[in-house]
């Protein structure tokens, strides 16, 4: 074969192979987690719905997408609290700017410190830390237990670290997420219309119940997995404020509205019991 057809038949190999090796690269090429984060798993972190940064004393929490230019600050909590002796104690919480889902940093009794939030479609994202990305690890989205063979981190000053078994973090209300942007520019969060919840036949009122998830769990319009629509997802290990309760359900405040989460998935605290029902209203919870 002479030179001039083997230069031909080279160039013709390099034409049908160059998209594919373009395509190949570009499905492998590994997600940027080297600008400082802590949650840097690649299986784990890999669109992640934020990056988690340790600023000095601050814990700055960045929302995540794929434009051009800097990320916006989802929340801050700071970074040297101390350790908390009774319970899990929120120390920071926010709203992501683009997807609108909530963020939650905790203090854990054990010393570690807790992210909860959520992607765009739902799923939760929660990671749990001691010192940073050395042993920052992720808990199941369902269940709540460490991934990858994890173990809680116990700090050595923790003065009681097993009280946070029993009583999680009580969650304030969140704001609404805002369509501006830290950069004061518009942001692009959906604008979906406030799902409501209304009082169940035969419901009992609570006035000083707290009710804990015991993993993550679908918050409800109505106290029925078939009627009832889909509100939200509670993160695991968090409190909420009950307001009427039936047998197997419990009627939370959940940001400005309420909602109806199974009594399978919670744990209570307080005057939870049954009582005499009160008569179901038409009130916007």
């Amino acid at each position: 074969m002479s030179r001039y057809k083997l230069l031909v038949l080279w160039v013709l190999v390099a034409v049908v192979l160059l998209p594919i090796i373009t395509v190949q690269a570009a499905v492998q090429t590994p997600c940027n987690l080297g600008d400082g984060r802590i949650n840097v798993r690649p299986h784990r972190d890999c669109g992640a719905p934020v990056a988690i940064f340790i600023q000095g004393d601050n814990i700055v929490v960045l929302a995540v997408d794929d434009q051009a230019g800097p990320d916006p600050v989802a929340a801050t909590a700071p970074a040297n609290s101390e350790i908390p002796t009774a319970s899990n104690t929120v120390i920071g919480t926010g709203t992501n700017p683009i997807s609108g889902k909530p963020v939650i940093i905790s203090r854990l009794t054990t010393g570690e410190y807790q992210l909860n939030t959520f992607t765009p479609e739902g799923t939760a994202y929660t990671v749990v830390w001691y010192k940073g990305a050395e042993d920052l690890y992720h808990l199941d989205p369902v269940t709540g237990a460490p991934l990858d063979g994890a173990q809680p981190i116990v700090a050595p000053d923790a003065p009681n670290p097993s009280a946070g078994s029993a009583n999680a973090p009580v969650v304030p209300n969140l704001p609404p997420a805002s369509t501006t942007g830290s950069t004061g520019g518009e942001s692009p969060v959906a604008t979906e219309p406030v799902m409501i919840s209304m009082p169940a036949a035969g419901a009992v009122s609570l006035s000083n119940c707290q009710v804990t998830t015991t993993r993550i769990v679908r918050m409800r319009t109505a106290p029925d997995e078939t009627t009832g629509e889909i509100m939200t997802r509670l993160p695991y290990r968090t409190t909420w404020t009950a307001t009427e309760r039936t047998a197997d359900w419990f009627r939370v405040i959940w940001q400005s509205t309420q909602g109806w989460v199974s009594a399978d998935f919670l744990s209570t605290t307080g005057a939870c019991d049954l009582a005499a029902p009160v008569a179901a209203t038409e009130e916007a919870g």
